[in-house]
């Protein structure tokens, strides 16, 4: 036992003077160098992606135990509202019937509301969750927090498969000779009066995607889902939804983030109940399946998340 442990010793001895002679060599100087420039970038939080973390709250308890009231919004592909509860389908319908089944809520009620309602009805106590996906901005975050993220979306632009114009990015945009189709008052309608585009306003998602088809303007500027779906029920107006992305300060400036859902401040333990499904729900590969069911591909994280 004395040998084994005299030479234990010895062996970290010769160890530990090996590693006091070891010096770097240039090459290896230069890949320690290059390995701390590609080193992981600064992070910042998205507005309203860190809520109280103390949770105190019996909010999940209560709607697990006593019953939960979500709030959807008849949009497609968001949610689709048919006249059974069971043949309800949509993006957002999809991935909160997986969240409700993680969480063990079972006793559920669905409240139809707009979205400019959804807030109010929210922090009155009339629903427990916003359920059709919302971006956090400065003053939502000032009244409501937001669960983790669910999936991405932003704005896209849609061509004729023929057209005449040559577009490849949202820049191009501002030329006056490219007309440009979207729904008036979205922030897609901000952007581009920012920018100044020839910009023709239309009031339903159909009525713009028909007229873009029937030839009446260049490009069409819509929520990507929006497109997808409408390519989905109409491949016969042979329009094209082109690779595009906006700027990563465009994105959070015309509100362009994560889409998340709602919840009151004080349910921080709902919060986290939904947030962690959500978390599973994306590495499970759940939430994938869902968008592709819904022609939507790679939008599960921002455009510029590598």
């Amino acid at each position: 036992m004395r040998r084994t442990h005299r030479n234990t010793t010895l062996g970290a001895a010769m160890a530990i003077a090996s590693l006091a002679s070891f010096t770097l060599t240039p090459t290896m100087a230069s890949a320690q160098s290059s390995t701390a420039a590609s080193a992981i970038p600064a992070f910042t939080p998205e507005y309203g992606s860190q809520p109280d973390f103390a949770c105190k709250d019996d909010s999940y308890a209560k709607a697990r135990d006593k019953g939960f009231t979500l709030g959807i919004v008849d949009v497609a592909p968001y949610t689709i509202i048919k006249d059974k509860i069971a043949d309800y389908s949509g993006i957002d319908w999809d991935i909160w019937q997986e969240i409700l089944k993680f969480t063990g809520i079972t006793k559920v009620k669905y409240s139809v509301q707009s979205w400019g309602t959804m807030v109010p009805a929210l922090t009155s106590g009339r629903i427990d969750a916003i359920g059709g996906n919302f971006h956090a901005t400065t003053e939502r975050v000032k009244k409501i927090n937001f669960t983790s993220p669910a999936w991405w979306y932003g704005p896209a632009i849609v061509v004729r498969a023929n057209g005449p114009a040559k577009i490849t990015s949202f820049s191009q945009l501002a030329d006056k000779n490219i007309k440009v189709g979207v729904l008036a008052g979205s922030n897609q309608f901000l952007y581009l009066n920012d920018i100044h585009a020839n910009v023709t306003p239309y009031q339903t998602p159909d009525q713009e995607l028909a007229s873009l088809a029937n030839g009446h303007d260049d490009a069409v500027v819509e929520d990507a889902p929006v497109i997808a779906e409408f390519l989905q029920k109409r491949p016969d107006a042979k329009l094209k939804m082109l690779d595009a992305t906006l700027d990563k300060a465009d994105i959070y400036k015309y509100g362009f983030g994560y889409a998340r859902y709602g919840v009151r401040k004080a349910d921080c333990t709902l919060n986290f109940a939904v947030s962690r499904a959500l978390s599973e729900l994306r590495a499970q590969g759940v939430i994938q399946q869902i968008l592709a069911k819904y022609g939507l591909n790679h939008n599960t994280t921002l455009p510029y998340v590598k």
